[in-house]
């Protein structure tokens, strides 16, 4: 069995990187993709992760654009590393300032969170958001702070 579009905690998933992998084994994935939007840094550990289960990980990543005024993902595998190092740098930075404008304008609105602490090579976003905002009492659960 194979799973193509996998997100860890470097993006917007719920596991880390390891423990996707220890998911995926469980299930009877043979071969997992690694798929973090804008970000490979989940990579490492989950290839350190494999051998423990036996599992193959096919690195790739979604990486995010807008295209005609719409946003559109699409996903690589084995991407060149040393040609996405910089541009997907980049594509953090932005996304780091999209999270800190989300933040100052909940404050505005009368909901004061602090983006949570992110690992180097963390891609932030909503999920991110929306915890904090449980974590600071305005919502119960993620999906509430969604809706």
């Amino acid at each position: 069995m194979l799973e193509l579009h996998c997100h860890t905690t470097y993006s917007d998933g719920t596991l880390t990187p390891a423990e996707l992998v220890a998911a995926a084994a469980a299930s009877g994935v043979q071969a997992l993709a690694v798929t973090d939007h804008d970000t490979i840094s989940g990579w490492d550990e989950a290839f350190a992760a494999a051998g423990l289960y036996n599992i193959e990980i096919v690195p790739g990543l979604e990486l995010s654009t807008v295209h005609n005024g719409r946003s559109l993902h699409i996903l690589g595998f084995y991407p060149d590393v040393n040609k996405l190092r910089n541009p997907l740098n980049d594509r953090l930075e932005g996304r780091f300032r999209r999270s800190q404008e989300m933040v100052d304008k909940l404050a505005a609105m009368g909901y004061p969170i602090e983006l949570p602490k992110t690992s180097p090579g963390m891609a932030p976003g909503r999920p991110h958001i929306a915890s904090a905002l449980v974590t600071a009492g305005y919502a119960k659960s993620s999906r509430e702070a969604f809706d």
